[in-house]
């Protein structure tokens, strides 16, 4: 089996109420492995004893289990976490060999550690014979089998160049540096990956020599004896799904099958299942395997199963007579497997990526069907340069939060190639990049992708690995109410120059605790960046005001931010050297809102810190102040080949009914100049997935293309909104000077939501100016919902064949300037329609 004793409690136990302590056990000659051959463990290692959480002890106890390759796992997923097992026997008295047999954060950077030193140095349960101080130090860089892999923790170079074999993740932790110098291949075991919390540099000499990061191709282990296997498909890994029973192949009826059961199908033949493509329609069902028996239906198996003929909740052929036909048959795609990419954490230096290939990442953890991109950055301020990051299982490159504040605003990605990715070219949570001379192409999906929504397992996630920042620089943390620090006027909190402090509240505090907390920076000249990077829990009873002053006062003329009420007034800036925070816990507080505080030097900013050069939103519940937002620049790129061209949604609200947290803000724009997008199955799709029948604080969303050609599309540029009638966003579409052609449907089509608070002088604006519209088939420009300025100005219309008709302006009344347009040669139903509905 995959274990004898799998020991978990709630490891989110605050109270600290819970415990179980195992001792004076023998776990003994088991033979423990993992359930399908050649698949690697991360979440769910197969052991004898393994363990879910911190409040789990183990102590004098024998585990010897010499036919299991571990002897003690963690199935904990939180890196910060330590696992008490000190004092059992772990099946070998070397240092070296009972290293091996444990299989923790050593071995997958996610995972807690297992304190497992002092051990026993004999297999008598009561010796006092223990190992306190271990000799035995595992080696980054094995130089004789040119293996790397575990923890940097000092400052690691890859000098020698050839092929380094990676069967452990790499774990670059906040104290640490890697550097990658031309022609090092790093190959990674499937599903093992890198970690960087503090700092990677990976350059190539740009004459070949580029560092190449890859999957290590094993010889897999002989899965045709699986009894399942698929038929008739584009690949061995899709098909009509057939198992072998006494001898016979047959199909498998799909009435009450379910993904586990798929995943369970897709391991038993050594490949891996995706959540987000699996199911082959009944249409694509390939017609091989039809004059086979039907040998099983609902099957529905569980996540002990590990094979699905001998699932519990499974019917025969027996069971089911003339009841299922092969129209129903199960139809399947699997993946193979790939490497788990590369990470740059919460805390990780500014990184640098230059002249480096990164290709077949993807697969993270087969157990929980989770893939990731080739390259995550999880709070980008990083340099990306004549990357080529291709053929990755999920995204090229994805991005979680920007530091929109970092100090010289370096967050880029240039001159790349990112190419045939099986989702995204290119994915935001939040903005905050310029692409620019780059080639984002034949990615299945979209070409760059923004869903700015982060589910709380994300979330939770990501705020344990910004919490290691304290590990680089101590008293970087601030927790709140627990510490003293800054609560007086005379002893604030100094932020220096180029060095962020980290805001934490506490979840643990059991009295009712209100504070004051003063911050400045070093020097006049500079103000402080605020970014959220987790916000409050939506049922918590903690309350935290931002005053934008020396002090707390009552005062019109005061910036106050309250941050759970005003989320999308993040990230802000302050309008001098110091804020002041007034925090109050409640009676019950959860804890781990996460509030990043930088310094930025006015000369940094536009206005230089001018308060007459501020914007102010006209309604005055969201005021935007002078400073960067977040924003994604396109430029002198080629984005071509994708399923779309550009995706983006955007929601109304801040958190989800399950804590999902939606990361809204005050003011975020794209910006595409110069560009092609070209070939793609649509250019640009925006889409809003629900209404919201809540106010709440409005954003302001601008796209702005330029001078950039859109040709030989199969879809034009199309806003759909599921939340027409009750919305919390305003759209600015400025479209100018681009060149529109050849495109095969729709042309450029945008409805507008209705917003809540309506205020007419602050609302939707489209501007399509000195733009050139020819030969496009089923073309329109259609502008309808809610009121909307509109100008249409200085553009040619030549040769289009229309759907309808070529310029609709339809939905509430639109407030239009239509002037010194050439419409020439265009074949439609109606040239300009007006069709009003107040």
């Amino acid at each position: 089996g995959s274990y004898v004793l799998n020991l978990g409690l709630s490891h989110y136990d605050f109270l600290q109420n819970q415990q179980l302590l195992m001792t004076n056990n023998w776990v003994m000659d088991n033979v423990i492995t993992e359930p399908w051959l050649g698949l690697n463990p991360r979440s769910k290692v197969a052991a004898p004893v393994v363990i879910a959480s911190n409040n789990v002890k183990l102590t004098r106890n024998i585990l010897q289990n010499p036919e299991s390759r571990y002897e003690l796992g963690s199935h904990l997923i939180e890196p910060n976490a330590e696992l008490d097992c000190k004092y059992n026997w772990i099946g070998d008295k070397d240092e070296e060999t009972v290293w091996r047999k444990v299989f923790d954060r050593d071995d997958r950077y996610n995972l807690a550690k297992i304190a497992y030193i002092p051990y026993l140095l004999s297999n008598n349960i009561n010796t006092e014979l223990v190992l306190e101080r271990p000799l035995f130090e595992h080696q980054f860089i094995n130089r004789q089998t040119k293996e790397v892999g575990g923890d940097v923790s000092g400052v690691e170079e890859l000098r020698d160049s050839g092929v380094y074999i990676v069967r452990r993740d790499i774990n670059v932790r906040p104290s640490g540096r890697l550097k990658i110098t031309p022609g090092v291949t790093l190959k990674f075991e499937h599903s093992v990956g890198m970690m960087v919390s503090g700092e990677l540099i990976a350059e190539g000499d740009n004459t070949g020599g580029q560092p190449v990061l890859t999957l290590l191709d094993n010889v897999r282990e002989n899965v045709s004896s699986a009894g399942v296997r698929l038929v008739g498909g584009h690949t061995v890994r899709e098909g009509r799904l057939q198992v072998e029973i006494d001898g016979v192949w047959g199909t498998v009826c799909d009435f009450g099958w379910t993904i586990d059961s798929a995943a369970i199908a897709c391991q038993q033949m050594g490949f891996v299942l995706n959540t987000e493509d699996w199911k082959l329609q009944p249409y694509q069902v390939p017609k091989e395997g039809m004059t086979d028996p039907i040998l099983m239906s609902n099957v529905r198996c569980n996540d002990m199963e590990t094979d699905i003929r001998t699932c519990k909740r499974a019917e025969r052929s027996d069971d089911f007579v003339n009841s299922c036909t092969h129209e129903y048959d199960v139809g399947l795609r699997c993946y193979d497997v790939s490497w788990a990419g590369l990470r740059l954490g919460m805390t990780a230096k500014r990184s640098k990526l230059y002249d480096v290939k990164i290709e077949r990442a993807g697969l993270f953890d087969y157990r929980t069907y989770s893939f990731v991109p080739g390259v995550q950055a999880d709070f980008s301020h990083h340099v990306f340069e004549n990357l080529e990051v291709r053929d990755n299982d999920h995204d090229g490159i994805g991005v979680m939060y920007s530091d929109i504040y970092y100090p010289d605003h370096v967050n880029f990605i240039k001159n790349s190639l990112i190419s045939g990715n099986k989702r995204h070219g290119v994915s935001f949570r939040q903005l905050g990049m310029r692409i620019s001379d780059t080639e984002i192409r034949d990615n299945l999906r979209a070409g760059i992708y923004h869903d700015p929504k982060l589910t709380k397992l994300e979330q939770r996630e990501l705020s344990e690995w910004m919490s290691l920042i304290d590990e680089s620089k101590a008293d970087t943390v601030v927790k709140l109410p627990d510490t003293e620090k800054g609560t007086t006027q005379e002893n604030p909190i100094i932020l220096t120059e180029g060095e962020s402090k980290l805001l934490i509240t506490s979840a643990s505090n059991k009295t009712k605790q209100k504070k004051t907390y003063y911050i400045r920076t070093e020097r006049d000249e500079f103000v402080i960046g605020m970014q959220l990077i987790n916000p409050f829990h939506n049922r918590t009873t903690e309350q935290l005001f931002v005053y934008d002053y020396t002090s707390v006062v009552d005062s019109s003329n005061v910036k106050v931010l309250e941050v759970s009420r005003d989320i999308a007034s993040f990230p802000s800036v302050s309008s001098s050297y110091a804020i002041t925070l007034l925090f109050d816990s409640g009676s019950a507080p959860l804890g781990n809102m996460m509030m990043l505080l930088t310094p930025i030097n006015c000369a940094n900013l536009p206005g230089s810190c001018n308060p007459s050069a501020w914007h102010i939103n006209p309604l005055d519940r969201n005021k935007i102040y002078d400073g960067p937002i977040p924003r994604l620049t396109v430029e002198h790129s080629r984005i071509a080949f994708n399923g779309q061209g550009l995706m983006a949604i955007h929601y109304n609200r801040y958190l989800g009914h399950d804590s999902q947290v939606y990361l809204r803000k005050a003011n975020e724009s794209v910006e595409i100049f110069d560009s092609e997008i070209v070939s793609n199955k649509e250019a640009i799709f925006i889409f809003t997935p629900f209404r919201e029948l809540n106010q709440f604080n409005i954003s302001e969303i601008t796209y702005m293309i330029n001078r950039t050609r859109f040709s030989d599309n199969e879809g034009g540029i199309f806003q759909y909104s599921k939340d027409l009638r009750d919305s919390n966003n305003i759209y600015h579409w400025v479209l100018r000077e681009n060149k529109f052609e050849r495109n095969k449907g729709g042309g450029f089509d945008v409805n507008l939501p209705y917003v809540w608070q309506y205020n007419e002088n602050f609302t939707h604006t489209v501007h399509v100016d000195s733009n050139n519209f020819q030969n496009n088939k089923d073309f329109g420009i259609s502008v309808g919902g809610h009121f909307a300025r509109i100008y249409i100005v200085n553009n040619t219309l030549l040769e289009n064949s229309c759907q309808e008709g070529l310029i609709t302006l339809n939905g509430m009344e639109k407030e239009s300037w239509i002037f010194a347009n050439n419409i020439q040669l265009n074949d439609g139903i109606y040239m300009v329609e007006l069709d009003m509905d107040s």
